[in-house]
């Protein structure tokens, strides 16, 4: 699975299936029989860029545009294009209308809210062998399948890492195959290259540049995977109130003039923050409002209760966790285990490339897309594509003024929720 120190939302493969690249070349493989390096069409992809003399870009580094392009269109839409953990989210409390009067509704920074909680992991079972197989019968062991037992129903849950990355999110071998639970057991299947050694991505590059990894030589694949269930947990709190440690126990607003004193002793923490936990209420889904509540978690009946503030003066800000982010409709329906929606997909693809100061790897047709996205929109040419979008399409894009993002732009008008200004109603 190609991947990149940089987190993304967006799985690096499927940047890779939008913009036609070859997928084994785009993770860095390569097979004499199957997707062998011709000499006019050389499209292997490095890990870093110093891994090649060419000014060619790297996983890297398309992974920083990603990021960047998902961020934008986070703004946009007020809501992340793909379904995401949002964790310690920052809002200020408004004094002057507070909890002494009604609970007050806060608008999250996502919308299209799926659960409150917080990503946790759990394993599920660690170094479980891959089995390679030959599915099409061309003499390559495309395929990887994994089976692992379960007592889990929610296939949706179950993910598989490389091994001994204790489940986090930057080794997760995305998006797999198949996934399904039957007897007991989880069975899923990825294609091969998505599991070269990750070792091999890191090797310092030669006189020619970094070699590509040939994925027919079993070596050079992972032997094992680790299966995590991966899901919101809810017994964590959703919510964090703090209020300023040198508060008086009996403050009201407005506040007291105060100052910070130093405390002695061992384990003293200077004008640390007082917190208590709580939860939020969903006042709208869809574009993400809440209303936090003090309150306490109770095992017994895995229920949160509404509780009184332990400080008697109102909370100054808290803290949010939560699930949330554009989930696609074959998803919604059960077709996929994949919840990535393909129009999100293509947006953020197109916003990235255009984005790019570098070459990219791949043949002549790649080369051609590449360029078509990265046209600038401001310049009347043969074409006549300044013409065909017009004036104010160009110039009212909040992504830029490149072909690729005016293009994502078109596509994700009919997609926003933007609907309220400030974080708090």
């Amino acid at each position: 699975m190609a991947r990149s120190s940089v987190e993304t939302m967006l799985p690096l493969d499927t940047f890779a299936r939008v913009l036609g690249i070859n997928p084994v070349h785009f993770n860095g493989g390569v097979s004499t029989a199957r997707y062998p390096i011709t000499g006019n069409c050389s499209d292997v992809w490095p890990q870093h860029s110093w891994q090649t003399a060419e000014e060619i870009i790297s996983r890297e580094e398309i992974a920083m545009e990603i990021s960047i392009a998902e961020q934008d269109m986070k703004e946009f839409l007020g809501y992340s294009p793909f379904p995401t953990w949002e964790s310690e989210e920052f809002h200020m409390i408004d004094p002057q209308i507070g909890w002494t009067i009604a609970p007050r509704a806060y608008k999250l920074n996502s919308g299209k809210l799926i659960a409150s909680g917080r990503r946790a992991v759990a394993l599920v079972e660690a170094g479980v062998t891959v089995t390679y197989s030959d599915e099409d019968g061309d003499g390559l062991n495309d395929t990887g399948t994994i089976t692992s037992v379960t007592a889990l129903t929610d296939v949706r849950e179950i993910k598989i890492y490389f091994a001994g990355q204790g489940g986090d999110p930057e080794w997760e071998i995305r998006p797999v195959k198949t996934k399904s639970i039957a007897g007991g057991s989880v069975t899923l299947t990825v294609e091969s290259w998505k599991l070269i050694d990750p070792d091999l991505w890191e090797a310092a590059p030669g006189a020619s540049g970094v070699a590509a990894i040939d994925i027919s030589v079993g070596a050079n694949m992972v032997t094992t995977v680790d299966v995590y269930r991966e899901y919101t947990d809810h017994t964590d709190a959703s919510a964090m109130f703090y209020w300023s440690s040198t508060l008086p126990s009996n403050a009201s607003w407005p506040l007291p003039a105060f100052t910070c004193q130093a405390c002695g002793g061992s384990g003293c923490q200077v004008c640390a923050m007082q917190t208590q936990e709580g939860c939020f209420g969903i006042v709208d889904q869809r574009v993400g409002m809440v209303t936090p509540y003090p309150a306490t978690y109770d095992e017994a009946t895995d229920t949160w209760t509404q509780t009184s503030f332990s400080i008697q003066a109102e909370p100054q800000q808290f803290k949010a966790w939560y699930y949330a982010g554009k989930l696609s409709e074959r998803y919604l329906k059960g077709l996929t285990t994949d919840p990535v929606d393909l129009r999100m997909a293509q947006a953020v693809t197109w916003i990235a490339v255009s984005r790019l100061g570098k070459s990219i790897c791949g043949c002549t047709n790649i080369r051609h897309n590449v360029q078509e996205l990265q046209r600038d929109m401001t310049r009347s040419d043969s074409t006549g594509m300044f013409t065909r979008f017009g004036k104010m399409d160009i110039f009212e894009n909040p992504f830029g003024l490149h072909y690729g993002e005016l293009r994502a732009f078109q596509l994700l008008k009919n997609f926003s929720d933007v609907v309220f200004e400030g974080s708090a109603l």
